[in-house]
């Protein structure tokens, strides 16, 4: 076999071989990953010009799960502070100012997630769950 011959072979097992071999997937066409067992997550929708201090309450006891000072923010919540399934409230305390907000009881479970929308009146603010 000649060299040039050889060579033809080589660059077209170079460049051929990756195309069959890919295992990427279409951008997008990935199913979304379910949220680990032992988590759950506060999505928090803020549609008040404020910025928000966010706490969960259960038990009587309650613990800062952190500041939303835009539009949105995500906080995560584990077995170290939340144990299998429960009621909760979820509280919005005002930067600046006195303004708060205070859910309803709402039963959560590990796994599961709950949105928290703060509307630009307070008072309408609401708290859902996501199974």
């Amino acid at each position: 076999m000649s060299r040039a011959r050889l060579a033809l072979l080589l660059l077209l097992a170079v460049v051929v071989a990756p195309g069959c071999s890919s295992t990427a997937s279409a951008p997008g066409s990935e199913a979304p990953e379910p949220p680990p067992a032992d988590v759950f997550f506060v999505q928090v929708q803020n549609d008040n010009p404020l910025d928000f201090d966010i706490y969960f309450e259960r038990a009587g006891t309650s613990l800062r799960l952190g500041l939303v000072s835009g539009r949105s923010a995500v906080f995560q919540v584990g077995r170290t502070h939340f144990s299998g399934r429960g009621q909760l409230r979820l509280i919005a305390r005002s930067v600046v100012g006195s303004q708060a907000f205070e859910s309803q009881p709402v039963l959560v479970e590990l796994g599961e997630s709950v949105v928290f929308r703060l509307s630009e009146q307070l008072a309408l603010s609401r708290v859902t769950v996501r199974r």
